[in-house]
């Protein structure tokens, strides 16, 4: 959930629409996320983030996309 929440809000800053949004969150979190969340849940993170307004102060953590091993 925190991973996904970070994430959207960092491609919602850089101008990614709603259901764009709610696309790549859902397979961002099939592909990354283990055991992934329901749909109904990706789409709530994403219809949540989408209502910020861009620049607000959502960002991705540096090390979100760092692999363990």
């Amino acid at each position: 959930n925190n991973f996904l929440t970070s994430t959207a809000g960092y491609l919602h800053s850089k101008g990614l629409q709603l259901e764009a949004l709610k696309r790549a969150l859902v397979e961002l979190n099939q592909t990354l996320c283990s055991p992934p969340l329901s749909n109904s849940e990706v789409v709530r993170i994403a219809e949540s983030v989408a209502r910020y307004p861009r620049g607000a102060s959502l960002s991705l953590p540096s090390d979100a996309f760092r692999t363990a091993g």
